[in-house]
């Protein structure tokens, strides 16, 4: 049997003490593998766990929750920094996804490596080497391979930012991490340089600690401060909006670029008049997905979907058994501990 699963939840489970992005009453250690909220299921209820987690993620969530600041359970670990913690060794890597992120390796009693990808760009610098893997199945379909770098993606970003602000404002529509993403591109070839970001609240807090992380971010105004409301009259400025924001397209002046990791076709496709999908995303694609299991040296792996699709997770399974000869298997949503065919 496997010392690897998934909960219906889609708690990550390693072995009988560590869980990751989840909780399970059982598992007295959660690793938390970064900050998205996608990842948080049941964070509250695993505060009185033992919290593994970095540096990063420990600071993008203390905005949240103050009380991770001053709680003497919460172990903060640098890359590559053993932590032995109820039986097990756990070891976190960076998962390249956004700041923060880290792919976690675990040691078992019997010596046992086991782990989980977390989600992850590609390629990383380091892979963890584990026997046993949990993968992320976002890109999991060899159908949903892009057909264009990232760098691409970058680089139209880049040129139609620039091409919509001579016209006027520009509205950027991301996940986090993918927004400080593109907030780097165009900070990095001078376009924030004379025009304002604008922001809600969290989002404003979360570029403020990427830029204490040294993160190369132009300084972001609330829209809803003296700088903000004087730039949104001037009508020239950039402005973030986080997915589940209320925006409404109609009454946006300008252009709006929604940035999304569901686009495989094309790297940037015209919606309407002033509505762009870019396909900029922090999630490898399917040849990177399984570039990166070849080099973990699992032996057996489990695909997980409970983030994406089962489908996908399905279609990466199969894919890994046909194509790496390695024992795969999605993960099944069930009520229990579950890993199937």
């Amino acid at each position: 049997m496997p010392d690897v699963n998934i909960t219906h939840k889609g708690a990550v489970v390693l072995g009988p003490s560590v869980t990751c992005d989840g909780f399970h009453i059982d598992r007295p250690v959660r690793v938390q593998t970064h900050w998205h909220s996608d990842h948080l299921t049941d964070f509250g209820a695993s505060k009185r766990r033992e919290l593994v987690m970095s540096r990063g993620t420990v600071d993008l969530l203390t905005v949240r929750h103050p009380d991770l600041a001053i709680r003497a359970n919460v172990h903060v670990q640098d890359h590559g920094q053993l932590l032995e913690i109820h039986g097990a060794e756990i070891t976190l890597e960076s998962s390249s996804h956004c700041l923060g992120a880290v792919q976690v390796a675990v040691v078992l009693a019997d010596g046992k490596r086991v782990g989980y990808s977390g989600d992850f760009s590609y390629p990383i610098d380091s892979v963890i080497q584990v026997d046993e893997l949990v993968v992320d199945a976002t890109y999991g379909d060899p159908a949903t391979d892009r057909a264009y770098s990232q760098l691409e993606a970058e680089e139209a970003l880049l040129e139609h930012v620039r091409r919509a602000l001579r016209e006027g404002p520009v509205h950027i529509l991301a996940h986090g991490g993918v927004t400080e993403r593109a907030l780097a591109v165009l900070h990095g070839a001078e376009v924030t340089h004379d025009v304002p970001v604008l922001a809600g609240r969290p989002m404003c807090d979360a570029v403020d600690i990427h830029r204490r992380a040294n993160y190369p971010l132009p300084p972001v105004y609330e829209a809803e401060s003296e700088r903000g409301l004087r730039s949104l009259s001037e009508g020239r400025y950039v402005r973030c909006w986080g997915h589940g924001q209320s925006m409404s397209n109609d009454a946006l002046p300008g252009t709006v670029f929604r940035l999304t990791k569901f686009a495989a076709d094309e790297v940037i496709k015209q919606e309407s008049d002033r509505l762009f999908r870019i396909g900029l995303s922090n999630h490898a694609d399917f040849d990177g997905t399984m570039e990166y299991v070849e080099r973990t040296g699992a032996r057996f792996v489990l695909t997980d979907g409970s983030r994406s699709s089962p489908q996908k997770a399905r279609a990466l399974a199969a894919a890994i058994s046909r194509e790496l000869e390695i024992d795969a298997r999605p993960a099944v949503p069930r009520r229990t501990l579950h890993y199937g065919r």
